[in-house]
């Protein structure tokens, strides 16, 4: 099942769990980040993200819903179905995502939304483009555009 989540949510929240300095998102796959606190992705009441701290995870402020799988949108037939889908029972699970994968996860993603493909068996993010390294260009579904030409650079208060 693929699941989506609000981006400048999850810059915020990060930004946020981090503290008085923020946190900066590298503006490309191998640039200087700071982000040192991942994700983990829960399923519950709804699949959510949060960061992988004891604060964040026991307070709702901090938990990102994904849209498909919502509970202020979503009957419950409806949500217990989206976490089976994703964790294999409706009582849900979690797992966990390094701040490295999530820096690349967010700095690869050109939408508002941050996509993985999900299965009680596997976790896929879904990077928006790829790059060539021996050309240095950005690859999007066969379309090729300078590196460069695009800028996710994120930094929190």
């Amino acid at each position: 099942m693929i699941i989506s989540f609000n981006r400048d949510r999850v810059q915020n929240v990060l930004s946020r769990v981090h503290g008085a300095e923020g946190v900066k998102f590298s503006s490309g796959p191998l640039d200087k980040h700071t982000l040192r606190i991942g994700l983990r992705l829960v399923g519950g009441y709804g699949v959510y993200l949060v960061p992988d701290t004891p604060e964040a995870i026991n307070d709702p402020t901090y938990w990102i819903f994904a849209y498909e799988a919502n509970p202020k949108i979503m009957e419950e037939d409806a949500l217990q179905l989206a976490t089976e889908k994703v964790f294999g029972n409706a009582e849900g699970g979690d797992d966990s995502l390094s701040p490295e994968l999530v820096n690349q996860w967010i700095c690869r993603s050109i939408l508002d939304a941050i996509r993985m493909d999900v299965t009680p068996l596997s976790l896929r993010l879904i990077f928006d483009y790829d790059i060539d390294f021996k050309t240095d260009h950005f690859l999007f579904h066969g379309g090729v555009v300078e590196r460069g030409a695009i800028s996710n650079e994120f930094e929190g208060v």
